[in-house]
């Protein structure tokens, strides 16, 4: 039972929960005439490797807060912050993790992926000590990293990038956290992001519209050269569309959480069948393509 206890803890200072986030590497597999499973292979060599490298930053974060997470009403109860894990051990951990990412680096052999996933590093260090005290720079950040990810499995196996895909990965990201800002303007969320007092409502209801206007036109725009028939594209699109109308509901009635897109799927049932039904779109679709039926 104590085994299990610390792994849980090892898992929440690794932020497991954020880990669904690399799952956008595998965006590269809708593109593909023809699917094998030495290209899945290293598309989830390469998921695992920006989960990885997430969870290095994450770490490194906390190891530098930890004054300060202690003093926090939520963030104290961190594995860290709360004394469940010792910083030696975290420490340990980053230097385990790194390892593994280094592993899988050299095993992929792909100079333009590796210059790509230590960017994201690099960015994701940068946002943490500078950039997320910058109203609106802050977010654009947070959706260059979906974008990031996105891009990295065409890199990954050497397919023309489809920047109109990447725009709207990155669209949708900023769509999204435009409405989680306006969820923490409204409860004065301070405390947990200091920069929530330098945005305006206005400036962010003005830019929540725009943004899902463009990731809709990128979005078939990135459609339109597709390896997969139209109805899956489709029906993978509008499923999305739906989990981010359920956001939106969720955000308006339960402020007070709506800063964590995790805790959304936890306390909303329907945005979680959702988003299951999306997943299994997902799987439908390259079972279809593995098979040979999507032509």
């Amino acid at each position: 039972m104590q085994l299990f206890v610390k792994t849980y803890d090892i898992l929440r200072q690794l932020r497991w929960h954020q880990w669904y986030k690399a799952l956008l590497v595998f965006s590269v597999l809708l593109f593909l005439q023809h699917q094998s499973v030495g290209s899945f292979s290293l598309v989830l060599a390469g998921a695992i490797a920006f989960a990885l490298s997430s969870s290095i930053v994450y770490i490194i974060n906390d190891l530098g807060d930890i004054e300060r997470d202690r003093q926090h009403p939520v963030k104290k109860l961190r594995p860290l912050a709360s004394g469940v894990l010792t910083p030696f051990e975290v420490a340990s951990l980053m230097v385990l993790l790194s390892g593994l990412v280094l592993v899988l680096v050299g095993l992929l052999a792909n100079v333009q992926f590796t210059a790509l996933l230590f960017g994201y590093v690099l960015l994701n260090l940068l946002y943490t000590y500078y950039i997320k005290h910058i109203p609106y720079v802050d977010i654009v950040f947070v959706a260059l990293f979906a974008g990031i990810r996105a891009a990295s499995g065409f890199f990954l196996l050497g397919v023309a990038v489809n920047w109109f895909l990447v725009g709207a990965v990155m669209a949708l990201f900023l769509f999204i956290l435009t409405v989680q800002r306006l969820a923490e303007v409204a409860v004065n969320n301070v405390a947990a992001r200091p920069v929530i007092k330098k945005y305006s409502p206005r400036a962010l209801k003005f830019l929540m519209t725009f943004f899902m206007m463009v990731s809709v036109i990128f979005y078939f725009l990135a459609m339109s050269v597709v390896a997969l028939p139209l109805v899956y594209t489709d029906v993978l699109y509008f499923l999305v569309l739906l989990v981010v109308h359920e956001y939106m509901c969720f955000a308006e009635n339960r402020k007070d959480i709506a800063e964590d897109g995790f805790a959304f799927f936890l306390h909303h049932r329907l945005g979680l069948v959702l988003f299951l039904l999306l997943l299994l779109s997902l799987l439908v679709a390259g079972v279809a393509l593995f098979s040979g039926l999507a032509r």
